[in-house]
């Protein structure tokens, strides 16, 4: 269920208060009423390090054939802050006329120390051409600060061929971010992408991230894969499709809907690359991820990891979706590391799969990594020896005030502060 953000407006301490309120713009429309106008979502373009602020509900009418272009271009990034009031901008469709595509594609194409934060979007699709990367916010972002976002009802989707398969980045929120960006209590609810290379539920591709309070829930993509054969770059994650660089997720999930890969698919992240260290923690999947060639993972499709090397760490995970695939490129949280044995490759403790979903002997390529639980362990948040376990102060371990934990339930993430 996608939570109340117009209440959670009133209490964040990112809401524009004083004298930087009276300094920001209001956005009262979706289109230009003419050249002079400044209270519409194009205007932006006029000031693209200003502050803003939307004053109500605005409706693009894309059912009625209205297609917006994203805000600026490659070459011109939007600097300044969107803050939505926790209102809501629906009904939209995002496109390039057919001379600018040579773009990253979004509300915005690219953001630089920008902040957007506090609003819901609903009925959204984004179109951008196959080797531009695209989201629902930027196409990319560096050094953005995104919270507080919802989305239902997303769709991303290439406008013209490159081959069977895009060769662009596409995110729910954002194609490629980097730069020290963070997302911080985003939302997507019912989201599809269409035949993209890299593809993730929130990033495309990222590098020096940081997501926390993060929820995809029915991600359904098409067969996300390569149209060369040998071509290693295709991935697909409910988070991030490809990981590039530092990441780290903490209290975040994925819930129902299909990933459908012909590789590199997993239910957090596709691929991580040699040398980029990742972090999660106080995570979970809940999705079916389905592999037609190799490597898929309930966590990690494929975690390739440097020789002598752990770049990868892992505290108080699970997965309880299935994983559909050849036997030996899957796994119950990474479908393959690059080298064996990977539990002296990846840090960390507390990563557990229910064998009701999983017998052990269906899955090879965790080798160590995970531990199996009955439905009964995993719905048991007292056991001392997996969720109930305390540490020398007798402090949970799985931490009660990130964690809902409830006799006969799978445990849940607890919503995100209301201050941050």
């Amino acid at each position: 269920m996608l939570l109340n953000f117009k209440s959670i407006f009133a209490l964040v301490a990112l809401s524009l208060s004083g004298a930087a309120y009276a300094q920001s713009i209001a956005i009262t429309h979706c289109f230009n009423i003419n050249n002079q106008d400044t209270h519409s979502l194009e205007s932006i373009t006029k000031n693209m390090k200003g502050i803003y602020h939307l004053a109500h509900d605005i409706h693009c009418n894309a059912s009625q054939g209205s297609v917006f272009v994203p805000i600026g271009n490659k070459s011109t990034s939007f600097s300044g802050t969107l803050n939505g009031n926790g209102y809501t901008v629906a009904d939209l469709h995002i496109e390039y006329p057919a001379k600018q595509r040579d773009n990253p594609a979004g509300l915005f194409s690219d953001l630089q120390g920008a902040t957007i934060t506090n609003i819901r979007f609903e009925n959204v699709e984004v179109y951008s051409r196959p080797d531009y990367d695209v989201g629902l916010i930027a196409g990319v972002a560096n050094n953005a600060k995104i919270s507080n976002i919802t989305a239902q009802w997303l769709r991303l989707a290439p406008i013209e061929g490159a081959g069977k398969y895009a060769t662009n980045s596409s995110g729910g929120l954002l194609g490629y971010s980097y730069g020290n960006t963070t997302l911080y209590n985003v939302q997507i609810q019912d989201m599809s992408i269409m035949r993209n290379k890299i593809a993730g539920g929130l990033i495309g591709r990222a590098a020096d991230t940081t997501i926390a309070y993060a929820n995809v829930s029915n991600l359904v993509s098409e067969r996300i894969g390569c149209g060369i054969a040998a071509d290693q770059m295709c991935a697909i994650g409910g988070l991030i499709g490809r990981v590039n660089g530092p990441v780290h997720i903490s209290t975040s999930s994925v819930n129902g809907g299909k990933i459908h890969a012909v590789r590199n698919a997993g239910g957090l992240i596709g691929y991580i690359n040699p040398e980029a260290p990742i972090t999660i923690e106080n995570s979970y999947s809940n999705t079916v991820i389905e592999i037609n060639d190799y490597f898929g993972g309930g966590l990690i499709g494929q975690g390739y990891i440097e020789k002598n090397a752990a770049n990868i760490t892992l505290n108080n995970v699970f997965v309880i979706g299935k994983v559909i695939g050849p036997n030996k490129f899957t796994g119950t949280i990474i479908g393959r590391s690059g080298y064996d044995p990977i539990n002296t490759r990846v840090k960390g403790r507390n990563s557990y799969f229910d064998t009701s979903v999983y017998a052990l002997h269906e899955i090879s390529g965790d080798n160590g990594l995970s531990k199996g639980l009955t439905t009964a362990q995993m719905q048991g948040p007292n056991d001392p020896n997996y969720f109930g376990q305390v540490d020398a102060n007798g402090h949970y371990l799985w931490d009660r005030g990130i964690w809902t934990m409830e006799n006969g339930q799978y445990p849940t993430l607890n919503p995100a502060p209301l201050s941050h």
